[in-house]
């Protein structure tokens, strides 16, 4: 029993880092992009007398607009994964149960990584356009970005985007199976 138990632990942290190895380059590539559209954002609305980001009245969020992005790159991902990484963990030993238990701990992984890098530009968001001579928005979908905790608004945003990913990934299996 605790043999087989093993072995399933086994196969499945095979398939994790192979998940986590595979998707290592197009998340670092995608923070840089995101990251790099941000800070061209920032210029733009300190050298504009407009906004670009996301904007109401006069008051500017430029990281709030990265959400649309973070939400197509769970999308890619959850589908990329029965296209790619199920045929490999099958490979791997793998029964399909192990595979299951694999992708709810990489989504867990990639929703709290993307919640933690996502939160803090929220929350730099507001100092970076005060200091450009803008009004920051803090009122963003529920989060009041000058008073709440980065901790409760990274736990929000891991609970979206763990949401977001598991009903992508349940209609990745879904289109696989299809």
């Amino acid at each position: 029993e605790s043999l087989r138990e093993g072995k399933e632990m086994e196969t499945i942290k095979r398939q994790l880092r192979y998940q986590l190895q595979d998707t290592k380059a197009p998340f670092i590539v995608f923070w840089l992009i995101i990251l790099g559209v941000n800070a061209g954002m920032y210029l733009s609305n300190s050298n504009l007398r407009g906004s670009v980001g996301v904007s109401y009245n006069t008051l500017i969020n430029v990281a709030g607009s990265n959400i649309i992005a973070i939400a197509i790159f769970i999308v890619v991902s959850s589908m990329e994964m029965y296209y790619e990484c199920f045929p490999a963990a099958v490979g791997f030993s793998s029964s399909r149960k192990d595979f299951y238990i694999g992708a709810v701990i990489y989504n867990l992984v990639l929703a709290l990584s993307m919640a933690v890098i996502q939160g803090i530009c929220l929350k730099l968001d507001g100092y970076i356009i005060k200091l450009m001579g803008r009004e920051p928005l803090y009122d963003f979908l529920i989060f009041d970005l000058k008073q709440d905790n980065i901790f409760y608004i990274i736990l929000i945003l891991c609970m979206v985007f763990l949401v977001f990913g598991a009903v992508f990934n349940l209609l990745g299996a879904l289109l696989y199976r299809f």
